[in-house]
């Protein structure tokens, strides 16, 4: 996952592990942007991993005013 700031000019690239939870709040979700860049490998500490089929589940509170 690659996470964006901006405001800073920051990229940082996380390695998700299969089965994995990221629980995004605070500046993480409101300042930064977050994206699976498409690609059908990853190099992770020199190694490659081939990508498989993933599922991404998003839960959102919604506030009405």
């Amino acid at each position: 996952m690659r996470l964006e700031n901006r405001r800073i000019s920051q990229l940082v690239d996380l390695a998700l592990e299969p089965r994995s939870l990221l629980v995004i709040s605070g500046e993480a979700r409101h300042v930064w942007t977050h994206a699976i860049p498409s690609r059908k490998s990853d190099i992770v500490n020199g190694q490659k991993h081939s990508r498989s089929r993933r599922l991404s589940l998003t839960f959102r509170k919604m506030r009405f005013v």
